[in-house]
């Protein structure tokens, strides 16, 4: 039976794509835990090309939220010992640093992102405000393959928190199925910006930080 358990996972992590030897769920478990073991570049680098098979996880952390469990286990941690808790498994961070480290990596990723763009679309009717923007954001970087997503973000586009994000995500599917180009550039080849954040946005949250 070990045997059989080990052949398994020995079949599971065979069959992931890895940059430079190292396994995707390695480069994922990094970016959600904020434990950079080489820097936090080469792990947005390693997400960036691993591309299309690191979205689908990437998107779904878009929508992190914080368990009960997470709350209670975190204050136990911080009793125990540091010896016991550097053989403990690492532990994700809050949930807007994980959203917020996701949201970084598929920056990298753009249009390798296509194949979650259903699930983004389902992300632009998200409770959270701060999700909306996030899934908006990727969808303009995506890029043409976004198309499918234009009523639905025509439909939030009244919102005032969301509207500059929306006309400059709009402008990014448009733009680039017009003329091929890729990236969140302005005219003058600089990341693009909303004219203004709201108040509730991070600044994290501004394309600029694609760049």
């Amino acid at each position: 039976m070990l045997f059989l358990g080990v052949l398994v996972l020995w079949a599971r992590f065979d069959r992931e794509p890895d940059y430079e030897g190292r396994p995707l769920s390695y480069w994922l478990d990094q970016n959600s835990t904020g434990e950079f073991e080489n820097g936090v570049d080469k792990t947005l680098k390693a997400l960036k090309t691993i591309g299309a098979p690191a979205a689908g996880p990437l998107v779904d952390e878009l929508a992190h939220t914080d368990s009960t469990f997470r709350r209670y286990y975190t204050g136990l941690r911080s009793l125990l010992p540091a010896t016991i808790n550097a053989v403990l498994p690492r532990q994700k961070m809050d949930a807007p640093n994980v959203r917020n480290n996701a949201f970084s990596a598929l920056c990298r990723i753009q249009s390798d992102a296509r194949e979650q763009v259903p699930e983004l679309i389902q992300l632009l009717s998200h409770g959270d405000k701060v999700v909306r923007v996030y899934a908006t954001l990727v969808l303009g970087l995506i890029g043409p393959d976004s198309k499918p997503a234009v009523p639905f973000l025509e439909g939030i586009a009244h919102d005032p928190g969301l509207s500059n994000y929306v006309s400059e995500a709009l402008r990014q599917i448009k733009k680039r199925s017009e003329t091929g180009k890729s990236g969140n550039q302005n005219n003058n080849g600089e990341p693009a910006q909303p004219e203004e954040s709201p108040t509730w946005i991070p600044l994290a949250l501004h394309p600029s930080r694609c760049s």
